[in-house]
């Protein structure tokens, strides 16, 4: 009886580790699809650039010449911030619990290549060189955390996914798995959006308080 049970669990630690490393070789593919975002988001400015970049107005030049006075109402941007962040990372999490995760994956992260993209080439498209710092100061020094925190939710769904794997394996279906362990799943997921709400405001307390300040003087100097 205890050479079955040490075997059955060595069988399913061993899926696991299989199963976690092949994920983990398949996130470096992410870094391609953030890359080719990129290069089809410069494509697309600059067709936009050829015949509608001045109709579509894509720089927001009106928000950059009066963003150095408006004043930024701090308390609501915050709130406002954080329930955008939260849920950006739930949906990443639960995504990455069932199959569909990798094709959201694959969707959200070359969209994400493709928007950053289209900002930077706005900035250099108006400021010239000067438009790269522009950009950088833009995104500092919240989106450095945002972009860490991102493969931690992608991580942290795939870590609930094994762990629904795990428990199908060990009860045999996914129907006869007991209570207890369904409980603990579910504890699981309410400890990683604890988490990462807790993450969620600190990237909001980071854009609002700092980023705001940065970005405001540069503009300023431009």
């Amino acid at each position: 009886m205890y050479s079955y049970n040490y075997y059955t669990i060595r069988k399913v630690s061993d899926y696991m580790d299989k199963k976690y490393c092949l994920e983990y070789v398949k996130k470096r593919s992410y870094l391609f699809l953030f890359l080719l975002g990129l290069v089809a988001g410069t494509v697309i400015i600059n067709i936009l650039n050829r015949g509608y970049y001045d109709k579509i107005n894509i720089t927001q030049e009106h928000y950059i010449k009066t963003i150095s006075d408006v004043i930024v109402n701090k308390r609501g941007m915050f709130v406002y911030l954080v329930s955008k962040y939260f849920k950006e990372f739930a949906i990443i999490i639960i995504c990455n619990c069932f199959f569909f995760g990798k094709i959201y994956n694959i969707f959200y992260i070359f969209t994400k290549g493709v928007s950053i993209s289209i900002v930077l080439s706005s900035y250099v498209l108006k400021y010239g060189v000067k438009g790269l710092l522009v950009f950088i100061v833009s995104i500092f020094p919240h989106y450095f955390v945002y972009i860490l925190v991102i493969v931690l939710a992608i991580c942290a769904g795939f870590s609930m996914r094994n762990n629904v794997l795990h428990n199908t394996n060990t009860a045999g279906s996914l129907t006869n798995i007991d209570n207890v362990a369904i409980l603990r799943v579910v504890k699981k997921l309410i400890i990683y959006l604890i988490i990462f709400m807790m993450l969620s405001m600190i990237i909001s307390l980071l854009e609002t308080y700092v980023n705001i300040g940065l970005y405001t003087s540069c503009i300023r100097k431009m």
